[in-house]
């Protein structure tokens, strides 16, 4: 769902950038990190809890180590951790919640 909202995105505003990944363990966004020969700024579509051992604000420490310029937004149903993602010191650009999902596709 959230891949058709940003693949819709791009093609309806006509911008050459596009989805890379879209993956469901952790592990497997870092290794596509990792292996990228020239990165650019990425933006990157965070849940909080990932079903994984980390979770997502872990996930976006080590993302900020790789891409420190990259652009993180939260999409959860956790709106409680908002203030963690200070304490983690992500920089997180939003955080959408999922319980409101008319919002989604617009933000």
């Amino acid at each position: 769902l959230f891949s058709r909202h940003v693949n819709n995105y791009l093609s309806f505003h006509g911008l050459a950038q596009k989805l890379v990944c879209a993956a469901a363990s952790p592990h497997v966004l870092l290794t596509r990190l990792e292996a990228e020969k020239e990165k650019g700024t990425g933006l990157y579509f965070l849940d909080i809890d990932l079903q994984s051992d980390m979770n997502g604000l872990e996930l976006a420490q080590h993302i900020r180590t790789m891409d420190p310029r990259g652009y993180i937004v939260f999409i959860t149903t956790h709106g409680e951790m908002a203030a963690e993602t200070f304490a983690y010191k992500v920089e997180a650009m939003d955080f959408i919640l999922k319980d409101e999902p008319e919002n989604i596709r617009d933000r």
